[in-house]
């Protein structure tokens, strides 16, 4: 059976946040999950991301909007 890409369990949530909880961060504005990969320089943001105990910062996309 192959395997939908469209949904994202919790155990992966939970494996990203634990390896990257430095680099996410929770935007105060929008609500949203954000993190900035570094070897391209590209912004992820996740809507539905736990975001409990992440340093808040607003994202490049409020600041703009301002």
């Amino acid at each position: 059976m192959a395997k939908s890409f469209a949904s994202v369990s919790e155990p992966v949530f939970v494996k990203i946040r634990t390896q990257n909880k430095d680099k996410l961060k929770k935007c105060p504005e929008c609500e949203c999950v954000w993190e900035l990969q570094y070897p391209n320089k590209i912004i992820l943001s996740y809507a539905d991301f736990p975001a409990f105990g992440l340093k808040k910062e607003i994202c490049n996309s409020c600041k703009t909007s301002d």
